[in-house]
């Protein structure tokens, strides 16, 4: 999943891409979707810099669009735990 990670400076939305500050915000406090649920743009950080994928910023977007209360999204529990399992990973890579 990390083959492809982009720091979030760099990284590309589709049609206009955001400032900076807006990928931090999308990543760190997240954004409430239509039907009230708060999304948050998954990230790693590699290297000292925060970076992302562009499969995270697809799924991030689908998330963000999504008009149905209840449809799956993933709390935070489960970000910080797959964050937690991509860190170990990385760590065993060396």
């Amino acid at each position: 999943i990390l083959k492809n990670a982009v720091p979030l400076a760099k990284a590309k939305y589709p049609g206009q891409t955001p400032s900076l500050p807006t990928k931090h915000r999308h990543a760190l406090n997240g954004v409430l979707n239509r039907a009230g649920e708060r999304v948050k743009l998954a990230t790693w950080k590699i290297g000292g810099k925060l970076c992302t994928t562009p499969e995270a910023i697809e799924e991030f977007l689908q998330r963000l669009n999504s008009d149905r209360p209840g449809e799956p999204t993933e709390s935070d529990a489960d970000i910080a735990r797959r964050n937690r399992e991509t860190r170990q990973a990385l760590e065993a890579l060396g």
